[in-house]
């Protein structure tokens, strides 16, 4: 390195002000600090901030109904009428088919009359304990045929229950004669005309009847896909 002296005058006097000048190596230390500038890593500031998000995937999907209804018959016999539109819309207890119902009509009356022979049978039988009561009581008959009396008196009333039940049931079996939507829907093709014979045993397929609002859809995504997102 070389250093120059350099003299100033000035009215106040003299002063001497060293000045050094740098003559060697100014390169290589000019060329790092510019180095070093340029290598110096923009900053900037990101604000973060929660939001949602829509994910969009497309996956394959199938649609199927909330309900489905097979309608079969619940007692047997000839169908003489199909009172529906293959294809519409039916709703909840509308007539879809009907039965001959002559055969329920007679098994219906034929329970009704065994009812009233069963009560004509416990009228007298509750006489007859009535009267063999009264006999005890006073000592002109014995304890057996009173029990006799009393317990022809309590199977009289058991085979009116019994009667009572049968008319029931025929009731009921004329009224499944009338074939009803059990669900709200779009019914299916016919599949029995009329004139066919149906089975409550077989449980003759009749229709289907397809609940179409509100409906179902099915989708198929790997487990693992959520998670790759």
């Amino acid at each position: 390195m070389l250093y120059r002296l350099r003299t100033i005058r000035t009215r106040r006097g003299r002063a001497l002000v060293f000045a050094a000048v740098l003559l060697a190596g100014t390169g290589p230390a000019t060329t790092a600090f510019a180095g070093d500038a340029a290598a110096a890593p923009e900053v900037g500031i990101v604000t973060v901030e929660p939001r949602p998000v829509t994910l969009i995937k497309e996956l394959p999907g199938r649609v199927r109904p909330m309900r489905i209804a097979e309608v079969r018959p619940r007692v047997s016999g000839i169908i003489v009428e199909r009172a529906f539109q293959q294809g519409s819309v039916v709703k909840k207890g509308e007539v879809l088919y009907r039965i001959d119902p002559l055969p329920l009509e007679v098994e219906l009356e034929s329970a009704k009359a065994a009812l009233a022979r069963a009560e004509a049978s416990l009228f007298q039988a509750s006489r007859q304990e009535d009267r063999l009561r009264t006999l005890l009581s006073g000592q002109t008959t014995t304890q057996a045929q009173y029990d006799r009396a009393l317990s022809a008196e309590r199977q009289a009333e058991a085979e009116v229950a019994s009667q009572k039940a049968a008319v029931k049931r025929a009731q009921i079996n004329l009224g499944y004669a009338t074939i009803r939507a059990p669900i709200t829907g779009r019914i299916g093709r016919a599949l029995v005309t009329e004139g066919a014979l149906v089975d409550q045993n077989e449980a003759t397929h009749l229709a289907t009847i397809q609940q179409l609002d509100p409906i179902d859809a099915d989708f198929t995504q790997s487990v693992r896909e959520p998670i790759a997102w």
